[in-house]
């Protein structure tokens, strides 16, 4: 089994590269001797068609914000590194949400992805010393030309402080990315938003503060089984809505 990550530093090796920063993606393809179209997909956001000796990646046209479509192209790449003998492969916007699963072909592109434009070392490095917030967040993506979910996520697992994320949509936890130095790490999936939680108030109005809210640890930790021990714990909540599709990212940090 090739190691996703493994892969995608083989691949910065093999450009002499340390990083994909201002290198489009569609150049790899070239160089790979990948075909690449952009065209109008129903119900999927990418497609790579393989035979043993040729491959056609479809971006849909409709996916312009730029870092949004650089990740999707990245992740094709993926499957065309690691699932190449899968004829045909299409990916929806839930693909790239699930990106916090393990196991299977999406994570994997997901993993393979997130190395080949995030290059650990260069995050590890990037983010060093910077006190984290939602605008730290938008600016390593806008460094890193990545998605805001991706790059949150790396952020969880290499970042310089220790944050848990949660994934929303209608009113509904999808899923959960805590890092593991966090003092409390349980909060349940499929159970609706908490009630007096930031997010709450994006499905109520459709806003949310601009700045982190300080909130008691117990609201979005009432679960855990060691908050007995943080009955006074506070945390910081900052949410980044997608609007489009009724969903959200809060972000927690203890104070």
């Amino acid at each position: 089994m090739i190691n996703p990550s493994s892969r995608a530093l083989n691949i910065l090796k093999e450009l002499k590269v340390t990083n994909l920063k201002n290198v489009d993606i569609e150049d790899i393809y070239a160089l790979k001797g990948i075909f690449y179209e952009e065209s109008i997909l129903l119900g999927s956001q990418a497609r790579i068609v393989s035979t043993p000796n040729y491959s056609k990646i479809t971006l849909n046209s409709a996916l312009t914000y730029k870092n949004q479509k650089r990740f999707a192209q990245a992740h094709e790449l993926g499957h065309y590194e690691l699932h190449r003998e899968t004829k045909v492969i299409c990916d929806n916007e839930k693909s790239f949400f699930d990106y916090h699963q393990k196991g299977g072909q999406e994570v994997e592109a997901n993993e393979f992805t997130s190395e080949l434009l995030m290059p650990r070392k260069y995050f590890k490095d990037y983010v060093t010393n910077k006190t984290f917030n939602l605008d730290l967040i938008k600016d390593i993506a806008d460094y890193f030309e990545t998605s805001i979910t991706s790059t949150a996520i790396k952020y969880s697992d290499f970042g310089h402080e220790y944050i848990g994320i949660i994934f929303s949509q209608d009113g509904k936890i999808k899923w959960v990315r805590i890092n593991q130095n966090l003092p409390l790490q349980f909060i349940q999936i499929g159970l609706s938003v908490p009630e007096h939680s930031v997010v709450s108030d994006f499905y109520k109005s459709k806003s949310v503060p601009k700045t982190p809210v300080l909130l008691d640890a117990f609201i979005w930790f009432f679960s855990d089984f060691k908050i007995s021990d943080y009955v006074k714990a506070k945390i910081y909540e900052q949410v980044f809505p997608f609007e489009s599709i009724n969903s959200a990212l809060s972000f927690l940090w203890f104070k």
